[in-house]
């Protein structure tokens, strides 16, 4: 018999619905057409060996109406809906050409949905995931980003305004495994999630590695960093405008760390006890 899923937040078992990725309610205010459809694709790789397209899948609709079903109906009607009535103002006002102040508690809120986002994005594929049990009940309980997680913002000139990337793996400064060792059922310690929102680009990198200088392995001076909280107030309007060639670095920047020369590999890592 098969036994129900397990929301990711509460950890309750049973009536788990489907998590839009993209509010509902951004469709009035992001271009859609009859005839669109999204394609999601899965590539692995080993080391430094090149990525191996895994899955491919093609969908009818357009990539705004993604849905991921990880989340009970109780979390996703309750204290998310609650966050997400919280932040609709902001992106209400930058999708009608408006680039406000958020003040701190804005920031502090917008930080938690871009978090819980990526938590929710990152269990479309569960083999990848990479946020423990106890840091998602966290969130769901006190509403506390883990301090591992570095989020940034930006705009951007593109011309596409939802598109999804987020690259995954392990990493260990030493051949005896990652430090902390992997929770039981995760496989990953280091992610980057990067994703528009119209005009707006929100870019986390979370790195679960002891003595690891995230921001040191991590410079993206094109964005400002929402979280951990480095200003109570950020002016939207004076945010730099990235173009696609820097979007597309800014995505791929796990790539770009993973391919360095000061990286080494030597074998694969062993599996935790």
């Amino acid at each position: 018999m098969k036994q129900p899923k397990t929301c990711i937040f509460c950890s309750n078992k049973g009536n788990i619905s489907k998590e839009h990725f993209w509010p509902d309610w951004l469709g009035q205010y992001l271009p859609k057409g009859i005839g669109d459809e999204h394609i999601t694709e899965l590539y692995l790789s080993e080391g430094k060996s090149p990525q191996q397209l895994q899955k491919r899948i093609e969908r009818q609709g357009n990539v705004i109406s993604k849905k991921i079903r990880v989340v009970c109906e109780n979390c996703n009607n309750n204290w998310m809906s609650i966050l997400e009535s919280k932040i609709k103002p902001i992106f209400s006002a930058v999708l009608n050409n408006q680039l406000p102040k958020l003040k701190k508690e804005q920031i502090e809120e917008l930080s938690l949905w871009v978090a819980v986002k990526t938590i929710v994005g990152e269990h479309a594929e569960n083999h990848t995931a990479l946020t423990p049990c106890e840091d998602r009940n966290l969130i769901y309980k006190n509403q506390i980003i883990p301090d591992y997680f570095r989020i940034f913002i930006g705009l951007h000139s593109s011309e596409t305004k939802a598109a999804y990337a987020r690259h995954s793996t392990t990493v260990s400064r030493t051949m005896a495994g990652p430090n902390p060792v992997l929770p039981l059922g995760i496989q990953r310690n280091i992610q980057s999630v990067s994703f528009l929102v119209g005009p707006l680009i929100f870019h986390v990198i979370a790195a679960r590695v002891s003595d690891f200088d995230i921001d040191k392995a991590f410079p993206l001076k094109a964005l400002w960093k929402l979280w951990p909280l480095v200003s109570e107030e950020l002016d939207l309007s004076l945010l730099k405008r990235i173009d696609d060639v820097e979007l597309k670095s800014i995505a791929n920047i796990m790539h770009k760390l993973i391919n360095s020369p000061t990286v080494k590999y030597g074998r694969p890592l062993s599996n935790p006890v």
